[in-house]
């Protein structure tokens, strides 16, 4: 009889560990669903930037006049990529695509990489 318990001790202990966690994690959710958390800054304006810029041709000077040029309520999308993000290079056919449509200004960030390889990834 001690030998059973002792084989379905683990077991028991894991599934009070595993309960405890889900109780934790539903505690710190308040029953909300995390993915429809508010943003701090909505409604509120783009920080200040000027930022440097690839020598590709059609690129533009990254500043807040980028934002100005287009008519309120236009879309913006803001590309943060990189030529060594393996998951930037699986969605570059899409957001080419996006950067197609005229109803939508794309703007592409490109973050902590090396220019040359930068430009290659671009063409």
């Amino acid at each position: 009889m001690k030998r059973r318990l002792l084989v379905f001790l683990p077991l028991v202990f894991a599934l009070g560990v595993f309960a405890l966690f889900a109780y934790i994690n539903n505690q710190n959710a308040g029953g909300r669903d995390g993915a429809a958390l508010p943003s701090a800054l909505l409604g509120k304006p783009a920080p200040q930037l000027s930022l440097g810029v690839l020598d590709v041709e059609g690129t533009l000077p990254f500043d807040n006049a980028l934002f100005s040029q287009g008519k309120k309520g236009q879309v913006f999308v803001l590309n943060v990529w990189a030529s060594w993000c393996l998951p930037c290079r699986a969605e570059h056919p899409f957001i080419e695509a996006i950067g197609e449509r005229e109803d939508v200004v794309l703007i592409g960030l490109n973050q902590k990489d090396d220019a040359e390889k930068a430009k290659g990834f671009l063409t």
